[in-house]
């Protein structure tokens, strides 16, 4: 099977590919304060990370949350960044006339991200049967399936069992991911 993260074409056309997991995420550093996510923050630490290894300007690719970095980087540090390329997050200018948030609120798309804003909430709801949790969310991003994982219905067992399950094929290939998060909590 071809690797589908492009990684390796990349790295055979000559350039060095470096594959950050964002903080919060997999692996990496979850710190329980707020303002650790800011998009200043994360691009002051993706800075000190160009530093330590004496990166002076890189050219930056990123997908959904990474998109939105990416574009903020191209921005606060544009001596950095010898070009961007952003998946599934087109650049939109700042509208001053324009409250993003409220904007945001009218699109239900970005639902979700307002439910993850007040601290503890989703923590609590997702948290109470994380492997169960992940396998609802990568099988589909349904209505449905959020109603499932918060409690509000339950499963149809004959429409969960046919369809495909990209779960069970990351489990596969990459382990149970709900043993990352007894560390991270």
């Amino acid at each position: 099977m071809k690797d589908p993260s492009g990684i390796p074409a990349l790295a055979d056309a000559g350039f060095r590919v470096i594959a950050l997991e964002m903080k919060g995420y997999g692996e990496s550093t979850a710190p329980p304060d707020i303002e650790e996510y800011s998009q200043e923050q994360i691009c002051k630490d993706l800075v000190v990370f160009l530093n330590k290894l004496g990166i002076p300007q890189a050219v930056l690719l990123g997908h959904d949350w990474g998109g939105v970095v990416v574009w903020n980087m191209a921005l606060f540090y544009p001596e950095r960044v010898r070009a961007v390329a952003s998946l599934n997050t087109p650049y939109r200018p700042a509208d001053p006339a324009v409250d993003i948030v409220e904007k945001m609120k009218t699109i239900p798309t970005f639902e979700y991200q307002f439910y993850f804003q007040e601290p503890g909430i989703a923590e609590a709801e997702l948290e109470r049967d994380i492997g169960r949790t992940l396998k609802v969310l990568i099988r589909s991003q349904r209505q449905e399936s959020r109603d499932i994982v918060t409690g509000a219905q339950s499963p149809p067992e004959p429409c969960v069992a046919q369809q495909p399950n990209p779960a069970s094929r990351r489990e596969r290939e990459f382990g149970d991911p709900s043993s990352l998060f007894p560390q991270q909590g």
